[in-house]
């Protein structure tokens, strides 16, 4: 006889509430929409919206992109290699999420922007009177790809942690060699994580607001921002915020169907071994030097730059008392 077990009220309850919750934003984007009159609906067919467009999907496209380019070689060094210092890599490599894409950006300009701390320390060195410039796609590409890259590389390190080690060494006993293994066997077992972990960049690129707006790029969350301060009429902000939520649920979806296509499975139950780990050899030198160029830009120059500011503010005479309450909001809210 079979039991149905039916859901506690409870529960039902809180997932009505939180799923109300969460839909709530949408439906007043969409009631809004609704309510838009002609204009604002053709003022989605301009010229400048379908600019504001290609400027996000390029955006959100490429961050994701270096952002995979990034966390996958360093998933692979601290989990599959002999590197030194791997717990240390471990823990530095995933600092750059605390960093709020805003003040990044800020730190970043900063620091190496034009006439930057950077820029005073070398030019009276080298001469060099102005730096490449941080504004614009390649701007927002550098700071949203390096605080962001950690969603992807979590996501790798506990796939490549859960691969079963007998796989890769039946590989190995017909023929394929190391990098053949890794590209035949290791890589189509990741790559459900792979996407994974690119479709959290993906969409926060797509809802990122504070780099773009600091470092001057148009994308639809800039745009809507200006839309929504600058005329009476809210209508059109709600037609572009709900053109952006299609956009995020597409990637969503292809992500969907993608996953549906690339599933694994064992024919055994596995190994609890640990993975045995490839010795680097003369590529010991190049890999750290890699890993610690990644925390080297995206964390040590952020920090340094916030301290200098700290302490340049302490030396004039700042009154810090204040941010003792925001910083224990901050935390309140991160607990919560």
């Amino acid at each position: 006889m079979t039991h149905v077990h039916s859901i506690p009220i409870v529960l039902a309850i809180t997932c009505i509430i939180i799923a109300t919750i969460a839909v709530s934003p949408m439906a007043y984007i969409v009631l809004k929409a609704v309510n838009a009159d002609f204009e604002s609906w053709m003022w989605l067919l301009r010229w400048n919206t379908v600019i504001i467009l290609w400027h996000s999907l390029l955006l959100s496209v490429t961050v994701t992109t270096v952002s995979a380019l990034i966390a996958l070689p360093i998933a692979l060094l601290t989990c599959r290699t002999n590197i030194r210092l791997r717990n240390f890599w471990d823990v530095a490599t995933a600092i750059p999420l605390v960093i709020p894409s805003y003040v990044g950006a800020y730190l970043f300009i900063s620091a190496v922007g034009p006439k930057g701390i950077i820029q005073n320390i070398v030019e009276p060195l080298f001469g060099w009177e102005r730096l490449p410039d941080m504004y614009g796609f390649p701007g927002a590409v550098f700071v949203l790809a390096l605080l962001n890259y950690p969603y992807v590389l979590l996501t790798l390190r506990s796939a490549i942690n859960r691969i079963d080690p007998a796989e890769e060494e039946s590989a190995r006993l017909l023929g394929l060699n190391p990098f053949a293994t890794l590209l035949r066997i290791t890589i189509p077992q990741i790559r459900p994580a792979l996407m994974s972990g690119s479709l959290l960049v993906a969409l926060y690129t797509l809802s990122d607001f504070g780099a773009v707006s600091i470092l001057r790029y148009k994308t639809f969350t800039w745009s809507i921002y200006n839309q929504y301060e600058a005329s009476f009429d809210r209508n059109t902000a709600a037609l572009l915020s709900v053109l952006l939520c299609v956009l995020a649920t597409s990637f969503v979806y292809f992500e969907s169907i993608m996953r549906g296509r690339l599933k694994y499975f064992r024919v055994s139950t596995g190994s609890a071994r640990l993975q045995p780990k490839v010795r680097l050899g003369l590529w010991q030198l190049p890999c750290i030097f890699f890993c610690a160029t990644i925390v080297l830009v995206s964390v040590v120059i952020p920090v340094s730059v916030l301290t200098y500011w700290l302490l340049r503010g302490i030396s004039s005479g700042e009154n810090l008392s204040i941010f003792f309450g925001a910083s224990l909001n901050s935390l309140i809210l991160a607990i919560l």
